[in-house]
């Protein structure tokens, strides 16, 4: 199993972050949730988006933001919710804060693997196709649910979806583009198994739903019971 030293980690965070800029950001969303998630990874927009409406709350936090696309897309209980957008790249924040500048949201640039004196009382947080970009193993990279977990309400819960390479179901496709962006350094999610994904989880939250879904895993974690399934 492949471990880095915080230099590395450090250097890989900047290199996956870099393919994040002005210019692919304009494709993102074609290629991400028009392509890749629907016909690659088979998670459907369709289907995140629906997640997405199941656990949403008018207090919630988005890490890793992308460019929006799935905020802009769901559909909150009130129509002035307090958001906070958290992520490392000023691009991806200041892109997803002017797409839904009608919430009116907060953002944070922050690294989720760094020590944080962050606070806040959060009944959502999502965490949405950002696993696999982060380096290390679960793991490693699982103190990240640690650090969410202080972010949030007893009652509050964490939700997200992440690709894997071991315990899903990958076609050709898949694996191929899986493959060739873990060399780009765009993904490291080479040693990610659903296994491991539950483990840490289940070391931090109490109650957590968990299933595969194409390459990906959507999961669900609160301190409290779970409403429904997945």
């Amino acid at each position: 199993m492949t471990t880095y030293s915080s230099s590395q980690t450090e250097m890989r965070i900047q290199l996956a972050q870099r393919f994040y800029n002005v210019f692919t950001l304009l494709f993102y969303d074609l290629i991400v949730y028009g392509l890749s998630s629907a016909f690659i990874w088979k998670v459907p927009t369709k289907f995140l988006i629906q997640f997405y409406n199941k656990n949403l709350t008018n207090t919630h936090l988005e890490v890793g933001v992308g460019t929006g696309f799935l905020l802009d897309e769901s559909t909150f209980l009130s129509d002035k919710p307090h958001i906070v957008l958290m992520d490392m790249n000023t691009t991806c924040l200041k892109k997803t804060a002017q797409r839904i500048r009608r919430y009116a949201p907060y953002s944070i640039e922050y690294n989720i693997l760094a020590p944080t004196q962050l606070t806040g009382e959060f009944d959502s947080i999502a965490i949405n196709y950002v696993f696999h970009c982060v380096p290390g193993s679960f793991k490693e990279k699982g103190v990240a649910f640690l650090r969410l977990k202080k972010l949030m309400k007893p009652s509050g819960v964490l939700f997200g979806c992440t690709l894997l390479t071991h315990g899903v179901q990958r076609n050709w496709a898949s694996r191929l583009l899986m493959k060739r962006y873990n060399k780009m350094g765009i993904f490291n999610n080479e040693q990610d198994s659903l296994v491991e994904l539950e483990a840490v989880l289940r070391a931090v939250y109490h109650y957590v739903q968990i299933i595969p879904k194409g390459s990906a895993a959507v999961f669900r974690a609160s301190d409290m019971p779970l409403n429904g399934s997945i």
